[in-house]
C-alpha cells in the first residue's frame, strides 16, 4: 500500500501579531538562513497567483526542501548547522498591489491587524479574477465602512483588481 503526502508551501501567522510570520512546507517549519540581528522582511503578494500556491513567490533551490524569497533561503529548520537562523520573519507588503498592477495606496492594517491583502487574500483561492474582484469588493466596503478607507481608495482598488493579470 502506498500513502501520498503531498506537500505544499504556507505561511503561518503569529497568534499575536499577524506580521510575525513563519514558512513551513508540509509539517516542516523552514527557517531564513540569515546572521541579522533583526527580523528579515518578505514581500510576497506580488508574485501571488489566484490560486494562493505560494509556489509563485518562493522558489524551490537545487537542494531538498530547500527554498528562496526575496533573496533569502529557506532550509528545513531539523537540518544541523550551526549557521544562523531566523523562524519567524515580518511581512511587509506596503503598497496594495493585484500582481504587477500597483495601486498607490497603503496597505494598512485594519482593527484584527490583518493587512488590506490578508483580508482579501484569506477569501481566496480564486477561480477567476472575478473572484478576486468580489472579494476585493466586499473588504474594501467593510474598510470604508469602518473609517479604514475612502470611497475613492475603494473605486481605485476594485478598479485595479478588474485590470490585474494574475496567474491562476
Amino acid at each position: 500500500m502506498e500513502i501520498a503526502a503531498p506537500f505544499t508551501l504556507r505561511i503561518e501567522r503569529a497568534l499575536d501579531d499577524p506580521a510575525t510570520q513563519a514558512v513551513a512546507y508540509g509539517p516542516v517549519p523552514l527557517v531564513i538562513r540569515s546572521s541579522a540581528t533583526a527580523y528579515q522582511n518578505l514581500t510576497l503578494y506580488r508574485d501571488y497567483p489566484l490560486s494562493r500556491d505560494l509556489s509563485s513567490a518562493i522558489r524551490p533551490t537545487g537542494e531538498p526542501m530547500t527554498f528562496t524569497t526575496n533573496g533569502l533561503t529557506l532550509a528545513p529548520f531539523y537540518i544541523n548547522t550551526t549557521d544562523d537562523y531566523h523562524v519567524y520573519f515580518k511581512r511587509t507588503e506596503p503598497e496594495i498591489v493585484f500582481g504587477a498592477t500597483a495601486t498607490g495606496i497603503e496597505n494598512r492594517p485594519g482593527a484584527e491587524g490583518l493587512t488590506f491583502l490578508d483580508e482579501v487574500w484569506d477569501r481566496g483561492p480564486f477561480r477567476n479574477r472575478g473572484g478576486l474582484v468580489q472579494a476585493v469588493t466586499a473588504v474594501s466596503r467593510d474598510r470604508v465602512a469602518a473609517g479604514e478607507l475612502t470611497a475613492d481608495e475603494r473605486h481605485t482598488l476594485i478598479k485595479a483588481a478588474a485590470r490585474a493579470d494574475i496567474a491562476s
